[in-house]
C-alpha cells in the first residue's frame, strides 16, 4: 500500500530513495505505509492517515526509517509504538490533525499509566527526531522528556526522577497521610513504642536501617541547648561501621521526649552493666534475654538491618496505608523513606550539596537526581493545565488539622468571615495584601481545618474561571489553576482521614 499523502513541493515532501537497507540487511520500501523487516518485525503507519499533517506523517516515517537503518528492526518498532500511541492520544484529545505535539498532550499521555519502560522506548525515538531537528515535539515537551531521564549517576534513582508510584517519594498528600496514620496509632496504643521510635528515626533523619542499627546511647546527646543525635556513616569498602560519624543534628522537642521515653523504657533498664553509654539503641532478642555483660564501642550485640527492617514493615503493614491520590494500598520501605526525605528537601529549594550532607552522601552528584526530579519534572507539569495534571501535581503541600485541635491563634477567614484555617509563620505579605485564604492554599505553612469551607470556596473559583474564558479572558482564567489544584487535593485528604478514622 502506498501512501495516501501527496508528495507537495511546498511543504518539501520528497520522495524517500528506494530501496533502503535495515541495518540487518533487509530491503524495504520507505515510501510504503508497510514495512516487512527482520523476522516478525513490521510497522505499520496506517493509523496515522487521517491524525496528521503531511509533514508531521513525512517526519516520523523519516526518523523511523534512521532507527530501522542503523539500529535493531525491533527495537525501532517499539520506540515508533509508543510515538504513534502518543500521537494518536493528541489527535484525540484536540479532535484535529496534529502538526506537533504539545507539552500538556505528552504529560496527559505520561500520566494515562505508561510505565517507564513505554517511556524509555519513546526516548529512542523522540532523541533521534530532536537530533534530526524533526519538530515533531514543542521544545517544551522535548525539555520534559529530558527530564525525565535515568541519572546517568545511578541508576537506582531512576525512580525518583520519574516519580515511581511504588519505589521513588512519596507525594506531600501521601507523606502527610501516613504521618497522620503513624501518630494515631501509637497514640491509640495500636503500635509499640519500639515499632514508633524505629519509624520516626527513619522518617525523620533519612537513615538506613543499617545505621540506626549501629546506634549507641553515646550517639544521643541530651543537654541545656536540646537534644542532638549523631548517625555513624554507611559503612564503606575498608571502612568500619561507627568508623565515621555525620555532624551532629538536633532534635525536635516533641521527638525529643520521644526519645527520653524510648530510653528510660527500653535501654536503660536492661543496660546495668558496664558502661551505658555504649549500650546500643537496639539490641537483638537473644541480649535482651540475658543481662548483658557489657558493652563497648563494638557493634557486637547490636540489632541488624534486618532486625530494623522488619520493625519497620510490620507495622507500617498493619497501617493498611491508602494512597489518597491512586486510592491503591502504599509500597513502604525504608528506602522511599529516605528518597521521600531527600526530594522535600529539593522542593525546599536545597541544593545538592545541602541534600549530600543531610543523607550522609560523600559525593553532591549522586543527588543531583533529587534535584532534577523536582526542578525539571515536577515544574515542567506545573505549566501543563488540565484534568491529567490534578493526579501528578498534588498541589497542597500544607497541613490538615481540626479547628478544635490547633493552637495557632493567627485565623485566617474567606469573605464571608468563616474560619478557613490559621497561619503557622502568624501571618504574612498573603494577608497584608488581602489575598489570603486562596494565596494559602499553594502555602507549606497553612493549617487548612478540616470543617472549613473549601468546597464552598473551589466551587466559586471553578464557576469564576468558567465566566472568565466565557469572556474571552483565558489568560485570566488560568490564574486560579493552581489554587484549584490544591484546593482540590486538599479535599480529597480530609475525605481520606475520615475515612480512615471511621475504619
Amino acid at each position: 500500500m502506498t501512501s495516501n499523502f501527496p508528495v507537495s513541493n511546498d511543504l518539501q515532501l520528497p520522495l524517500f530513495e528506494t530501496p533502503a537497507l535495515s541495518a540487518s540487511g533487509i530491503e524495504f520500501d520507505p515510501n510504503k505505509d508497510f514495512w516487512k523487516l527482520d523476522g516478525t518485525a513490521t510497522i505499520n503507519f496506517k493509523k496515522l492517515i487521517g491524525t496528521c499533517s503531511p509533514r508531521f506523517f513525512q517526519k516520523t516515517k523519516s526518523i523511523a526509517k534512521i532507527l530501522v537503518e542503523t539500529g535493531n528492526s525491533h527495537s525501532a518498532k517499539s520506540a515508533l509504538r509508543q510515538f504513534l500511541n502518543l500521537s494518536l492520544a493528541t489527535s484525540q484529545a484536540h479532535s484535529s490533525n496534529i502538526d506537533v505535539i504539545d507539552c500538556e498532550s505528552l504529560v496527559a499521555w505520561v500520566t494515562a499509566g505508561n510505565n517507564r519502560n513505554y517511556i524509555a522506548q519513546l526516548h529512542i525515538f523522540t532523541n533521534v527526531a530532536k537530533t534530526f531537528e524533526a519538530k515533531l515535539l514543542t521544545e517544551e515537551a522535548y525539555h520534559y522528556l529530558e527530564n525525565m531521564k535515568p541519572s546517568p549517576i545511578n541508576n537506582q534513582l531512576e525512580a525518583v526522577q520519574l516519580w515511581d508510584p511504588t519505589k521513588g517519594a512519596l507525594r506531600p498528600a501521601e507523606d502527610q497521610l501516613l504521618a497522620t496514620l503513624i501518630n494515631s496509632a501509637f497514640a491509640a496504643g495500636k503500635m509499640s513504642l519500639r515499632a514508633f521510635f524505629v519509624i520516626r528515626m527513619l522518617r525523620g533523619f533519612a537513615m538506613r536501617p543499617s545505621q540506626l542499627a549501629a546506634m549507641k546511647v553515646s550517639d544521643v546527646r541530651d543537654g541545656d541547648s536540646g537534644m542532638h543525635i549523631r548517625i555513624p556513616m554507611a559503612k564503606q569498602r575498608n571502612t568500619q561501621l561507627r568508623g565515621e560519624f555525620m555532624p551532629w543534628k538536633p532534635v525536635s522537642a516533641g521527638f525529643a521526649d520521644i526519645i527520653r521515653t524510648y530510653l528510660a523504657e527500653e535501654v536503660y533498664p536492661v543496660a546495668t552493666i558496664g558502661s551505658r553509654e555504649n549500650a546500643p539503641l537496639f539490641w537483638t532478642a537473644k541480649m535482651r534475654k540475658v543481662q548483658p555483660t557489657g558493652f563497648d564501642g563494638s557493634i557486637i550485640g547490636h540489632a541488624n538491618a534486618d532486625n530494623i527492617t522488619d520493625i519497620y514493615q510490620l507495622a507500617i503493614h498493619n497501617l493498611n496505608a491508602i494512597s489518597p491520590l491512586t486510592g491503591e494500598k502504599m509500597k513502604l520501605n525504608p528506602r522511599r523513606e529516605r528518597h521521600t526525605y531527600a526530594t522535600h528537601l529539593a522542593m525546599n529549594g536545597a541544593p545538592a550539596e545541602e541534600i549530600a550532607v543531610n543523607l550522609g552522601q560523600t559525593h553532591a552528584g549522586s543527588c543531583q537526581p533529587y534535584i532534577d526530579a523536582t526542578i525539571g519534572h515536577f515544574q515542567s507539569i506545573e505549566n501543563v493545565v488540565g484534568a491529567h495534571y490534578v493526579a501528578v501535581g498534588d498541589r497542597f503541600i500544607g497541613n490538615v488539622v481540626s479547628e478544635n485541635k490547633d493552637s495557632n491563634e493567627f485565623i485566617i477567614v474567606n469573605d464571608k468571615l468563616s474560619n478557613v484555617g490559621s497561619c503557622g509563620s502568624n501571618g504574612c505579605s498573603a494577608v497584608d495584601c488581602g489575598v489570603a485564604p486562596l494565596a494559602c492554599y499553594t502555602c507549606r505553612n497553612f493549617n487548612a481545618w478540616e470543617e472549613g469551607p473549601h468546597q464552598e470556596i473551589l466551587d466559586t473559583l471553578l464557576e469564576e474561571q468558567i465566566n472568565r474564558r466565557k469572556d474571552n479572558h483565558a489568560e485570566l482564567a488560568e490564574t486560579t489553576t493552581n489554587t484549584i489544584i490544591a484546593i482540590n487535593d486538599l479535599i480529597e485528604r480530609i475525605k481520606q482521614i475520615r475515612e480512615t478514622r471511621n475504619a
